[in-house]
This record gives C-alpha cells, structure tokens and sequence, in this order.
C-alpha cells in the first residue's frame, strides 16, 4: 500500500500519511530510516538491500509480515488515534474501505477481519520484531479498540495479552495460557 500512495501522490509514504491522512495533528509519530542503502524511490521496507536478490530474502526468520513500509515510532495511544481516523472517519474512498474490511480477504490491505473466539467481529493486525511486538484490536459492533505494545518479544505475548485485555474489557473471565 505504501508503494501504491507513493506512485499516487508523488509523496513519501510518511509525508503522505502525516499530512493526508492525520492532517498533521499528531505530534508523537516518529518516522525514522534504519538504513542508508535503500532506494530513494521505494518505500524502504519494499526496497532491496546491499546483496540481496530479492525483497523476500530475509524474512524466512519472521515467516511472513516484515517486508513493508515500516519506520515508524509511535505510541499506544497514536494507534488508537490512527485506527480512529482510519476504520470509523475513513479518508479512504468507499471501494478501499469496503475492501479493506471484507472478511473474505485474508488481508485486506493488511488488516485481518475475522471473529474472535466469542463470535464478536473484530479486525485486527499485528506486528513483531526480534525485541517487541503491538497489536491493534477493532471491534466494530461495539466501538472499542484495543492496541497494546511490548518491549520484550523473548516470549510469545501477543495471545496472553490479546486474550487477557479483550476478555477484561468485556467483563469476562480472562483466559488462563
């Protein structure tokens, strides 16, 4: 997708994001470059790095998900800002938006739309490094979004974090792992 806005909007994707889509009204997303090699002309995330072959190298170690636009530093709370201006007040013309929540689509633009295990609809997407791992949890039906980050990733937390935090803000009883 970010490759897709660049192309559109002659804009880097961050440039596009901070001042398309949040109107420059936040003052807490930091966009960062990890890497000086990458192609000015691609979203870096997409792009290749100094001896790989192909934009897929690499990423075997996390299975799939850490190819893309990523360099972005934000805080729980610019999430739930972001999922706000994204799901519910959408800048995105309703064809996108319609595809982006259909839950026949694996990933619509990214995002997983399923049901949880209690049946309620949710989308929801995720994300995980070698030190930290976020998730962000939509439930439409009910208007409550959920977004968590954690600095340590030696263990799997998304699912006790996940599970734990929507069952307490439902009122039920919080699963045991």
């Amino acid at each position: 997708m970010a490759a897709i806005l660049e192309i559109a909007s002659g804009e880097q994707w961050q440039e596009f994001i901070d001042s398309r889509l949040l109107s420059g009204s936040l003052n807490n997303i930091y966009f960062y470059t990890e890497r000086d090699d990458i192609k000015d002309s691609l979203a870096y995330g997409y792009a290749l790095r100094q001896g790989q072959d192909s934009v897929s190298e690499g990423r075997e170690t996390f299975e799939w998900g850490t190819i893309g636009a990523a360099g972005v530093y934000a805080r729980a709370k610019d999430l739930v800002y972001l999922v706000d201006e994204l799901l519910r007040q959408s800048p995105v013309p309703e064809q996108q938006r319609e595809k982006m929540l259909d839950p026949t689509e694996e990933e619509s633009y990214g995002w997983h739309v399923d049901t949880d295990s209690m049946g309620r609809n949710r989308v929801h997407k995720g994300g995980d490094s070698l030190e930290y791992t976020s998730q962000i949890l939509y439930y439409p039906d009910s208007d409550i979004t959920i977004t968590w980050m954690v600095n340590n990733n030696r263990n799997r937390w998304r699912t006790i974090l996940r599970d734990g935090l929507v069952a307490w803000v439902y009122d039920e009883r919080i699963p045991e792992h």
